[in-house]
C-alpha cells in the first residue's frame, strides 16, 4: 500500500512539474526591453573601451541601499570581466590598494567608508582601473543598534520579509536625507570622488595617463543621488573659484557613460524648495520644472559647460518588479532636446519570478550586479536591437 502511494506521488510530480515549468517561463533572470525603443543607442562596453583606446579605463563604483561588504564590486561587476574575457587582477603595488575615508566632525567610532582601487588587465596589458566606494559601514552600526530589537516580533512571513527589507534599505535613504552624523555619507562620497579624479590611489603610470583615460561611473539606487550631489557640489565650487580644478574638469570631459542601477532619483531627488513666496500656479512651466531631477540636471549641465563636444550616455537598468526603481526620462535632465546626451533604459529581471506574478522585491532591487545579462551589457556593451 505504501509503495502504491509512493508511485502515485512520483507520477503526479512528473505530470505537474512540466506544467509548472511551462507556467514559469519568466522565472530565470534575464534582460529584456519593455517597451521597444527604450534602448536605441548602441555602445561598446568598458572592456572594449580599454582595448580601443590603449589607455586605462577608469571606473568609479558606488553601491546603493542595504548592507555591502568591502569588495562588493569584485563579486559583481569586476569578476565577470575575468571570467568572460580572461582578464586578471594585477598583484603587488599596481594591483589592489585601499584607504579608509575619515571626515572631520563625524562620530564614526572607528567606522568609516572605504575606497578601494583594483587594477585589472588582459594578456595584452590593456587595463581597467576601478575605484569601489563602500559607505554602508557608516550606517550599519546605527541600524543594528536602533532597529534590530524590533525584528523578532511575530509577523506573517511576507510582512516580516518586507520589514527586514525596509530596515536594511529605506533607512539608508532617510539617514542620507536627514544628513546623519554631520552629513557623513555625503562628505565621504565627495572625498572619495575627489580621490578618484585626482588619482590618489593610482599607480604613477596610470596617473600620467589621466588626461586620456575614459571615465565610466556605475551607480546603484541611492548611490546615484549621492554621487550626483557630490558632482554638483564640486561644480559649484569650481565655478566660484578663480583657479579651476583641472582634474575635476578632466574627469567630466572624459566621462562617456553613467550606468544607473535601480534609479531612485524620481523619489529621492525632488525639486529644490522655494526659499520664500507663494507656491506658483500649476502652469506648464511649473510642471516641467517639478519633473526635473536637480542632481541629474546638474550633472548634465556640468557636462554641457565643460565638455559640450563629448557625447554622454546614461544607461539605466530598472527591474519591472523593483518597486523602488524608475526609468530615466529626458524630462528628468531639465535640458534642451538638442543636448549632447542620450539615454538607454533596460528592464532586467534580477531574481526568480513565479508565473509572472511575484518576485522577491528585495532581490529585485539589490541584485543588478548579480544579473549576468546586466553585467554583460556593462562589460561588453549593447550591440543589438
Amino acid at each position: 500500500m505504501r509503495r502504491k502511494h509512493i508511485f502515485l506521488y512520483v507520477a503526479t510530480l512528473f505530470t505537474v512539474l512540466p506544467l509548472l515549468l511551462a507556467g514559469c517561463g519568466t522565472i530565470i533572470p534575464r534582460l529584456h526591453f519593455v517597451p521597444p525603443g527604450e534602448a536605441e543607442t548602441k555602445f561598446p562596453g568598458i572592456a572594449e573601451l580599454a582595448t580601443d583606446t590603449n589607455v586605462p579605463v577608469r571606473v568609479f563604483l558606488i553601491h546603493g541601499v542595504s548592507h555591502h561588504d568591502f569588495g562588493w564590486a569584485t563579486n559583481t561587476y569586476l569578476n565577470p570581466v575575468l571570467t568572460q574575457l580572461g582578464w586578471h587582477f594585477q598583484e603587488g603595488d599596481n594591483g589592489t590598494e585601499w584607504k579608509d575615508i575619515i571626515v572631520s566632525g563625524a562620530n564614526t567610532n572607528g567606522f568609516a567608508a572605504r575606497l578601494t582601487r583594483y587594477t585589472i588587465a588582459d594578456r595584452n596589458f590593456h587595463r581597467m582601473v576601478a575605484y569601489e566606494l563602500t559607505w554602508s559601514p557608516l550606517v550599519d552600526p546605527f541600524k543594528s543598534a536602533r532597529l534590530a530589537s524590533d525584528e523578532p516580533q511575530p509577523r506573517p512571513y511576507a510582512n516580516q520579509k518586507l520589514r527586514e527589507a525596509l530596515d536594511d534599505s529605506l533607512v539608508d535613504a532617510v539617514l542620507y536625507a536627514s544628513k546623519f552624523d554631520n552629513d557623513i555619507m555625503a562628505r565621504s562620497t565627495s572625498q572619495a570622488l575627489k580621490m578618484f579624479y585626482d588619482g590618489d590611489l593610482d599607480s604613477e603610470e596610470t596617473r600620467q595617463q589621466l588626461v586620456r583615460s575614459p571615465v565610466v561611473l556605475i551607480t546603484e539606487s541611492l548611490g546615484s543621488k549621492m554621487l550626483f550631489d557630490a558632482i554638483r557640489k564640486d561644480q559649484a565650487a569650481n565655478s566660484a573659484s578663480v583657479n579651476h580644478n583641472q582634474a575635476f574638469e578632466q574627469m567630466i570631459k572624459n566621462n562617456l557613460y553613467i550606468f544607473m542601477m535601480a534609479n531612485q532619483l524620481a523619489l529621492l531627488d525632488m525639486p529644490e524648495p522655494r526659499a520664500n513666496g507663494p507656491v506658483p500656479p500649476p502652469t506648464a512651466t511649473f510642471f516641467a520644472a517639478a519633473s526635473q531631477s536637480p542632481s541629474l540636471k546638474a550633472v548634465v549641465s556640468t557636462h554641457a559647460i565643460i565638455a559640450p563636444e563629448t557625447p554622454l550616455l546614461f544607461v539605466a537598468f530598472s527591474d519591472l518588479y523593483d518597486d523602488l526603481s524608475w526609468k530615466v526620462r529626458r524630462a528628468d535632465l531639465g535640458f534642451e532636446p538638442g543636448a549632447n546626451v542620450t539615454i538607454d533604459n533596460f528592464n532586467p529581471v534580477n531574481s526568480w519570478n513565479y508565473f509572472g506574478f511575484i518576485e522577491d522585491p528585495r532581490r529585485a532591487h539589490t541584485r543588478y550586479g548579480a544579473n549576468a545579462k546586466v553585467v554583460e551589457t556593462v562589460v561588453r556593451g549593447y550591440k543589438w536591437k
